[in-house]
């Protein structure tokens, strides 16, 4: 109780001192993402110049995947996505897919976004079968406010079930990438369309566009998100 009083003084004094001052008054050195993962959980960290910074962390005991944003201007904390029972990402070797996207904080038309990308068991039995060490991975863009983050939408972007594979880096292209303030996409295949075949998303207008079509957002027909066939053309 006392570290967070402790925690929540400092963040006011920040965000005063920012106010007054026009300055980065706490600004502080980038935190190490091992740091995070010594402490039990995987993380992933984007920081920007002035001390604020981004904590993407999966906490494998509890099955949850949270955004913590921390910092002289954007403080809050958001669950990203809950993990079904068994669907833990690193018992087929993709917690590495729990990651940022975005470099930095997405500036746009006075909005502010960042996304990022998380991963789970394509099954949830022993493994055995046609996906049993499958895995779905789901691209996530995110609009930060001051004290609050909102999931704009989860796209299933490389699945086993749907037979949707991105595209694996070559050393010169990565499968997902920043381009100016669009993210591109590019997959090896698609259900029955061989690649490469690319996509992007645009912030502002919040679509995903595959080959100049509309994809659908997970959830957006009220079926569970493992069940829908995203990517789809309209």
């Amino acid at each position: 109780m006392r570290n967070s009083l402790r925690t929540i003084s400092k963040i006011f004094v920040c965000v005063v001192a920012s106010v007054f001052y026009n300055t980065a008054f706490c600004a502080q050195a980038c935190p190490e993402k091992e740091q995070f993962n010594n402490a039990g959980y995987n993380a992933d960290v984007v920081c920007e110049d002035d001390g604020q910074y981004f904590l993407l962390k999966y906490m494998p005991k509890i099955r949850k995947i949270k955004l913590v944003g921390a910092g002289p201007r954007y403080t809050f904390g958001l669950t990203v996505h809950a993990l079904e029972k068994n669907a833990n990402p690193e018992r087929v070797g993709e917690e590495g897919s729990i990651k940022f996207i975005t470099p930095s904080l997405v500036r746009l038309n006075n909005r502010n976004f960042i996304a990022l990308t998380y991963s789970e068991r394509s099954m949830r039995g022993n493994g055995g079968g046609q996906c049993g060490a499958g895995s779905e991975v789901v691209f996530s863009p995110i609009e930060v406010f001051g004290n609050k983050a909102k999931v704009l939408g989860q796209y299933l972007v490389h699945s086993c079930i749907q037979s949707l594979y991105l595209d694996g880096d070559d050393g010169n292209h990565h499968s997902i990438e920043m381009n100016g303030n669009t993210v591109v996409f590019r997959w090896l295949t698609y259900q029955d369309k061989d690649g490469p075949i690319a996509g992007h998303y645009d912030f502002l207008k919040n679509k995903l566009l595959l080959n100049g079509a509309e994809a659908t957002p997970l959830g957006s027909d009220k079926r569970q998100p493992q069940d829908v066939a995203v990517l789809v053309p309209r």
